[in-house]
């Protein structure tokens, strides 16, 4: 991976409000290791609410002026939800980290 590039694996299973809060700590060392962009692995995420929408509009907002995400490994109900709610039109995603990884150099 391109060294300004890191992967942040979500680590549960749904991003919801129980759970949402786990991702501003693992989003904020990468930032602060340096990270330019961030691939962010949500393969393992079966469920999303619109909290767990809210958590990623949050991060969005809180990453560095010139910094990117962009959202990898949907499973197909986080992939429709996402659809549903445009969030497309802000977040890049990839079928697989490797993808994200080379989309972004």
């Amino acid at each position: 991976m391109a060294s300004g590039v890191r992967t942040v694996k979500f680590p549960g299973r749904r991003l919801d409000s129980g759970s949402g809060a786990a991702l501003g700590p693992l989003m904020a060392t990468a930032w602060q290791e340096g990270a330019t962009a961030v691939a962010l692995d949500l393969s393992s995420v079966v469920y999303i609410d619109s909290l767990g929408i809210s958590v990623l509009i949050s991060q969005y907002r809180k990453r560095p002026p010139e910094g990117k995400i962009v959202l990898c490994a949907l499973t197909d109900y986080v992939r429709d939800v996402l659809e549903v709610t445009q969030l497309f039109r802000i977040f890049d995603a990839f079928d697989s980290v490797e993808a994200a990884a080379a989309a972004l150099g």
